[in-house]
């Protein structure tokens, strides 16, 4: 956790002697990377690594409440909501074409889908005990949407900034079409605080449909594992940071956080998002992700531009909506 922490100030540091393309969040991505593939970790380091790429991710997520409004929140959320609805049906139904076409198994082609199409490596892991995945098929599918979703990282601002993209139809485009959380927060950082926000509440509304989803396919596979199997499955499913996130907005609402905690909760959230970007570099091992083989990725590729054209295109004619929204973030 210490060496996360050092390299966020770190990073702070050198992002003043780069482009200002070269946010934060891809400085810790990449170095990350580097030192992930290049440097020996040992074992007892490598835990840190772990607890700050998921709980320190999480945990900034909450913090970032403290610089929006809950009625905001709430708005965009529920607006979103219909957009990701749309796109989230649309790469559901492109993995399931492009899967039966490649001969991809059924049980790798629904995790693959739900990683698309809901929140990336959490609903593949949500949904694997759901639908009884043994382990090479959750790796394979996290493997995919892994790599997409790194591309990802680096691809969007790029396609942002060439299409002179306004904040807040960027964070709504980042939050509907980027798959794992982690990487729409690398992202939505890149372009920006606003953008972050924006695609931080838009993907926080696709997070919390991840349990009626799971209840739909334990419903339809008949709940080979017992009831009390995919039961439990869909418990833990439950998003409590989104909860969490809700929270800390509600108390910044009522006036409650004192201006000197919000200003600390606002510092302590880019902070540890910088830190768990480069944690979340680290643990991608591109040794790993040759094996997932040229099937499941491709699968992934077609899905995912997919949503990605369509949500851009959805977004565009109805920009006026979005703008409306989101233009306070």
């Amino acid at each position: 956790m210490l060496l996360c922490g050092g390299s966020a100030a770190f990073i702070a540091i050198l992002r003043q002697y780069l482009p200002a393309y070269f946010g934060e969040s891809l400085i810790a991505i990449t170095l990350g990377l580097l030192v992930g593939n290049l440097v020996r970790i040992p074992a007892g380091v490598r835990v840190g690594i772990v607890w700050m790429s998921r709980t320190g991710l999480r945990l900034a997520i909450v913090l970032m409440g403290a610089r929006l409004l809950f009625v905001d929140v709430l708005r965009g959320g529920g607006i979103a909501f219909a957009l990701v609805l749309v796109t989230m049906s649309a790469a559901g139904l492109t993995v399931a074409f492009l899967a039966r076409r490649a001969h991809v198994p059924p049980r790798l082609a629904t995790l693959l889908a739900v990683g698309t199409a809901v929140c990336g490596n959490s609903a593949i892991v949500a949904t694997a005990p759901v639908i009884d995945a043994d382990e090479r098929e959750i790796a394979f599918a996290v493997g995919a949407i892994t790599l997409f979703g790194t591309f990802a990282v680096f691809i969007f601002p790029l396609m942002g900034h060439a299409l002179h993209l306004p904040f807040w139809l960027y964070g709504v485009w980042t939050g509907a079409a980027v798959n794992d959380t982690s990487q729409v927060v690398a992202a939505g950082l890149a372009y920006g605080d606003s953008a972050l926000a924006v695609a931080t509440v838009v993907k926080l509304a696709r997070n919390t449909l991840m349990m009626p989803i799971l209840l739909a396919i334990g419903i339809y596979v008949g709940h080979r594992g017992g009831r009390a199997h995919w039961r439990g499955a869909i418990r833990k499913s439950v998003p409590l940071f989104v909860l969490g996130f809700l929270g800390v907005a509600l108390l910044n609402s009522l006036g409650i956080l004192p201006p000197a905690v919000g200003h600390a909760f606002t510092f302590g959230s880019r902070f540890l998002m910088v830190a768990a970007l480069t944690a979340i570099g680290v643990s991608i091992r591109i040794g790993d992700l040759r094996e997932v083989g040229l099937r499941p990725f491709l699968v992934v590729l077609g899905a995912s531009i997919v949503l990605t054209l369509a949500t851009l295109v959805a977004i565009s004619m109805t920009r006026g909506i979005w703008e409306s929204t989101f233009h306070a973030f």
